[in-house]
């Protein structure tokens, strides 16, 4: 897969039907929370999203006389989602493209990131993985991660797994 700078999988997040039609009215809401992790911050960012991704926004469609609120992941009915693994996921320009080995999108939306390691190296563990997704992946390409509920990391024998900018120590 490969997405640009501002397409983290809005346009099919919004797009398959799940909002009765009405995810145009919704995509530019969504963009603006992505856009806004450059003077915002990639945490901030990340709370904005989570609320939409809960269900705790509302938007003023065209025509109803008040806001209703945005259903982007079924709760109820999780069987209503549509969820996707994809390996080997390209992101960003040209230029600054990264790669991410796992990626899991629910409804268009890449909530966790994985990266993997050789389990044949003696000196190459899960943090080596850990160290890229937050100190590469999550500064140069940070919206990518707007709508990331967790990262994880592993060599094929130890696995850990946290939010966005955080990462612990082996100790």
């Amino acid at each position: 897969m490969d997405f640009g700078p501002a397409e983290v999988g809005l346009d099919e997040a919004v797009g398959d039907g799940r909002l009765n039609g009405r995810g145009l009215e919704v995509l530019p809401a969504l963009r603006a929370v992505v856009l806004s992790v450059v003077e915002n911050g990639l945490v901030a960012a990340n709370e904005r999203m989570m609320n939409w991704l809960r269900g705790r926004e509302a938007v003023r469609f065209v025509g109803e006389p008040a806001p209703l609120p945005v259903k982007l992941i079924d709760f109820d009915n999780p069987r209503a989602n549509k969820l996707v693994v994809s390996r080997e996921v390209w992101f960003g320009p040209p230029a600054e493209r990264r790669r991410y080995d796992l990626v899991l999108w629910v409804n268009g939306f890449p909530l966790a990131v994985g990266e993997t390691k050789t389990p044949t190296k003696q000196s190459v563990s899960w943090l080596n993985a850990a160290r890229d997704i937050h100190n590469t992946y999550e500064v140069e390409q940070p919206g990518f991660f707007v709508a990331n509920v967790l990262n994880f990391a592993t060599e094929g024998k130890e696995f850990r797994y946290g939010p966005v900018r955080v990462i612990r120590s082996s100790g």
